[in-house]
């Protein structure tokens, strides 16, 4: 199954010099719990929850004042929009990513999360389990 289904589209994105606080306003309007950062459409971080803790609270830094540039997360993994949900899943636990941004021909098109590939495996092993009694069901006495 390609990715894309499962995605949020389009991803949420922010430029790299709004300040944490607007990153922190759009995330909750959004209802995300990271922002892929974007310059000229390109994928340039990513800034997290964690990365507000760590780079801004524990720190006390201005939110207000200091540019997501500052603070946000570089090298982020990527998907590939061709994957698929499987290679989403091992790519995410194997690297401990929750936030997975989807790119094609180098533009960020959607956002993958843990919680979205937790949503999509408990539906199909429901669609499973429900062929399975609806089978067992049919085969009544005599079958």
């Amino acid at each position: 199954m390609n990715i894309l289904r499962v995605a949020r589209v389009p991803a949420v994105t922010i430029q790299p010099d709004a300040t944490v606080f607007e990153g922190i306003e759009l995330m909750q309007r959004e209802n995300v719990g990271s922002l892929f950062v974007v310059e000229d459409d390109r994928l340039e971080g990513v800034l997290t929850e964690r990365d507000i803790m760590l780079r801004i609270a524990v720190r006390h830094r201005d939110p207000e004042i200091t540019p997501i540039r500052k603070v946000m997360t570089t090298n982020v993994w990527q998907l590939s929009a061709s994957a698929t949900v499987n290679e989403a899943i091992r790519m995410m636990l194997a690297r401990r990513i929750r936030h997975l941004p989807i790119v094609r021909d180098g533009k960020v098109e959607g956002m993958v999360s843990i919680r979205h590939m937790l949503k999509e495996h408990v539906s199909n092993l429901s669609q499973k389990i429900d062929t399975l009694v609806a089978e067992s069901c049919a085969d009544g006495i005599g079958g």
